[in-house]
């Protein structure tokens, strides 16, 4: 019995993800298919709009077209995208507000005024299809598409937990972006379910006030039936809707992971094989080389001294030439 019981919740868990899964893909859908239209108009408009200015001097004088007309194409095509989705959800959630408001009834049966119910549908819509535009920007970062939102946050606080480019870390980034997502998403549909009850207790008392119904108030039982409702729904749809981005986005940064890790032959290094190592001396050292140390004195000598010089002679020979001499005779004396 007690593994009948488990095997009836574990099935009925699981049946009610898919229930909710299935009333949000519908819309989505519809967003979707019509963003393809938008993104084609707008982006005709835009690479029109970029021409003509393009025409108008000075601007003609500057080859601007090779970068400005597929810019603006392109943020055409992004910005007709997104506006075409809205439009779709606006029409979608107004529609749903009015059947919501024309359900209503007071205690004598009496309804709200179509007129009423309209205006404040098409505020609903409005409101809540701009929501919508950041609930799909928050699923489509899952797959790393457009802004990578929470990516600085999760890549920071797994970095405290696990050393950078692990498993682990990697592994507790994603589930940290998963919850982050799932948590924003859910706020979202928070809002648009607050949006909802704004404007249906205004119509309420609009209608009262010109009609002279007798709609009352939202209780706060009722208030708190309809948020528990909301928040738990939409767990269950975008737990399982935002799961396939984050699995796909995180084993794709585990694959290139391994590649960054793997040592590249290209990048390593060779170093220059030395034949022969040849000293360089600076030009400052060259010119004074290093004097060695004096030796150590192990015998004391007297100090060496000169010899006296001796004075030298210089003989000098003159020669002198011998002049003829005349022959003398003495005086004889008698």
């Amino acid at each position: 019995q007690l593994k009948g019981d488990w095997l009836d919740d574990y099935r009925s868990f699981f049946e009610k993800i898919a229930g909710a899964t299935a009333e949000e893909l519908p819309i989505m859908w519809e967003a979707l298919k019509e963003a393809p239209v938008g993104g084609a108009t707008g982006g005709a408009i835009a690479m029109l709009i970029a021409i003509g200015i393009g025409q108008i001097p000075p601007a003609t004088l500057a080859p601007e077209e090779a970068y400005t007309i597929p810019a603006a194409t392109f943020l055409g095509i992004k910005w007709g995208a997104g506006i075409k989705a809205a439009d779709r959800i606006r029409q979608l959630e107004a529609g749903g507000m009015f059947l919501e408001l024309m359900e209503m009834e007071d205690q004598y049966g009496n309804k709200i005024d179509p007129k009423i119910a309209v205006v404040a549908s098409h505020a609903v819509g409005a409101i809540n299809g701009a929501i919508e535009l950041v609930e799909w920007a928050i699923l489509l970062s899952t797959f790393g598409i457009g802004k990578k939102l929470f990516e600085n946050s999760a890549q920071r606080i797994s970095r405290k937990l696990f050393a950078e480019g692990t498993i682990k870390q990697i592994v507790a980034k994603y589930v940290l972006k998963y919850g982050a997502a799932l948590s924003f998403e859910t706020l979202q549909e928070i809002e648009q379910e607050t949006t909802n009850i704004v404007f249906g207790e205004l119509a309420k008392e609009l209608n009262n006030a010109r009609e002279g119904t007798e709609f009352t108030p939202i209780t706060a039982k009722d208030l708190k039936a309809r948020y528990t409702e909301v928040t738990v729904e939409s767990l269950r749809a975008f737990g399982l809707i935002v799961a396939p981005g984050t699995i796909i986005s995180g084993a794709i940064e585990t694959v290139t992971r391994e590649a960054k890790l793997a040592p590249k032959v290209a990048e390593i290094p060779v170093k220059p094989v030395i034949e022969k190592l040849i000293p360089v001396v600076p030009p400052e050292m060259a010119a004074k080389p290093p004097v060695a140390p004096p030796a150590a004195i192990t015998e004391v000598r007297p100090p060496a001294v000169a010899p006296e010089a001796k004075p030298t002679v210089e003989v000098v020979k003159e020669v002198v030439k011998e002049k003829p001499t005349e022959l003398e005779v003495e005086p004889e004396f008698t």
